[in-house]
């Protein structure tokens, strides 16, 4: 395992995360994997690019953690903990991925923390967060599944 994947492992320990459900494969690049919870949204999946983690949620939705965007520090330590917190998130439901589609043909795919929209896993049903609207079709998703 590389260094920086131990660093994002040491990092979900230290947030109560289970570091022995994650995956290590090295066959096309480091990476951990996190098997799904919900067949739609697909696994987590965190990549080691050397300075940034990627994280990917399932095929659908992807984000980047930059060592390089923290001025305090020369490492990715704290893009680390930053996608360890994300992966906690998006684990206790508390991120919304939303895939957008314009006839047919998917355009672009982004994410949201429900608290920064006062929403919850039980309240965003209800709510018009992330929905782009016009002609443009917006799939929303938990960890738990779709919204």
């Amino acid at each position: 395992m590389t260094p920086n994947l131990s660093l994002f492992l040491g990092a979900c320990i230290d947030l109560g995360l289970d570091p022995s459900a994650w995956i290590y494969a090295d066959d096309s690049g480091h990476r951990l994997t996190l098997p799904a919870a919900s067949g739609k949204l697909g696994p987590i999946v965190v990549h080691d690019d050397g300075d940034e983690f990627i994280v990917d949620v399932g095929t659908i939705h992807h984000t980047h953690f930059r060592g390089f965007q923290y001025p305090d520090t020369t490492d990715v330590f704290r893009a680390a903990i930053d996608a360890a917190r994300f992966v906690l998130a998006l684990m206790s439901d508390g991120v919304c991925v939303t895939v957008d589609y314009l006839d047919g043909r998917c355009i672009c795919s982004s994410h949201f923390f429900l608290d920064s929209e006062n929403l919850t896993p039980d309240t965003i049903g209800n709510s018009r967060a992330g929905i782009r609207g016009g002609n443009i079709h917006t799939e929303r998703f938990l960890w738990s599944g779709p919204v």
